[in-house]
């Protein structure tokens, strides 16, 4: 599991200190999806109740403690889920990206040298 990294720097419009959090892991639609699922049906959940004066079955809505926990729960084997099912993609921190980056930058400069240098008689 890749973990979320974060870069402090400023915007370039008006140089204010900013923090930007780069995601670790991104959910693929089929995780994202699961998600959804869950968020609409996971947590709708009742427990019995007893029985009302015409004996008909009553249900309680989950104490919010036990909502909390089931919650963290579902989420819990659901990221697990995704993981073996190869749902998360993982992405690089900034640093893995700068690094990334500056080689690409390297090569293009290097590129751009040897069109330069062909095209001088």
């Amino acid at each position: 599991m890749k973990r979320d990294s974060y870069h402090i720097g400023h915007l370039m419009e008006n140089l204010k200190p900013t923090v930007t959090v780069q995601a670790g892991e991104h959910l693929q639609f089929e995780a994202r999806l699961a998600t959804q699922l869950i968020e609409r049906w996971g947590m709708v959940m009742g427990k019995p109740g007893g029985e009302d004066s015409a004996g008909r079955a009553k249900i309680d809505i989950m104490p919010v403690d036990e909502l909390v926990t089931r919650a963290c729960d579902a989420a819990q084997q659901a990221a697990a889920a995704f993981r073996v099912r190869g749902w998360v993609l993982e992405l690089p921190s900034f640093e893995e990206a700068a690094e990334v980056s500056a080689k690409l930058a390297d090569k293009y400069e290097e590129e751009i040298e040897e069109r330069r240098k062909k095209r001088k008689p």
